[in-house]
């Protein structure tokens, strides 16, 4: 089926939703797959390295200092990714872009399968989901605060 014209506005802003919360859904998942790749992998090498006995870093032609600085970056990096990851909350962040991507999916649907769909009702419910999804974001994680006590 074809959109009726008076439906062209906004399923042309619906799409538009869609291409950039698709686009930002993929770049978080990546970015959380990303770190924790990385995080394994930094703990894999850095307990290998350790359960070796790794002492002649000049072997290798890196002096036994900065051998031994190297060694423990390597095994801090771990803790420093789970940080990042927890900070920027990449898992959350993309499946909120999917979310509010699913649900702008359902109205363009509907708009396309529904001659009878009312559109100013559709993009009232578009205006109402942007700020309900407004206030999910998964924002920067936060430092722990102690709760308010009730009557004050």
């Amino acid at each position: 089926m074809s959109i009726r014209p008076e439906a062209q506005a906004i399923v042309d802003d619906l799409t538009e939703e869609i291409q950039h919360c698709t686009k930002w859904a993929k770049h978080n998942y990546n970015w959380a797959q990303i770190i924790f790749i990385l995080s394994v992998l930094s703990s894999s090498v850095a307990a290998i390295l350790v359960g070796v006995g790794a002492q002649d870093w000049s072997a290798i032609g890196i002096p036994e200092v900065v051998g031994r600085l190297l060694l423990a970056i390597l095994t801090g990096m771990p803790a420093t990714f789970l940080l990042i990851n927890n900070t920027m909350r990449f898992e959350e962040k993309a499946k909120w872009f999917w979310k509010k991507c699913r649900r702008c999916e359902r109205y363009v649907r509907q708009l396309r399968d529904d001659p009878t769909s009312n559109v100013p009702v559709i993009a009232e419910e578009f205006s109402a989901l942007s700020e309900e999804l407004e206030n999910e974001w998964p924002a920067f994680g936060a430092s722990p605060s102690q709760p308010k006590k009730s009557g004050i």
